[in-house]
């Protein structure tokens, strides 16, 4: 867990060089379950890489985090159905969409 910690702060403040793409990283953070990464799996929601957006997306569905909701709808806004990322917001939309609803 240190290791993918240290890897997304290093993505972060833009001094990541490792052989592994950080949607890679962002992917096996969701896939083990590390919950603890989330508030740094927040800074790649609007990613300009569509991968890093895209998994940061399916990381946060998987850990049923909808602290951000109103961040990942407006990533949706912008790109609408046009690419991955909006795919991928629209089927997180629809999976929580009701606590977006009922927060408005």
């Amino acid at each position: 867990m240190k290791r993918l910690s240290k890897s997304l702060k290093a993505a972060i403040s833009g001094t990541y060089s490792r052989d592994w793409k950080v949607s890679r990283v962002i992917l096996r953070a969701a896939n083990l379950n590390i919950t603890d990464v989330t508030p740094l799996i927040t800074h790649f929601i609007d990613s300009d890489d569509e991968f890093e957006g895209c998994a940061s997306i399916y990381a946060l569905s998987k850990f049923k985090d909808v602290s951000h909701i109103d961040s990942i709808y407006n990533v949706f806004k912008n790109v609408g159905f046009e690419s991955k990322v909006g795919r991928i917001v629209a089927s997180y939309i629809l999976k929580f969409g009701k606590r977006l609803i009922k927060r408005n």
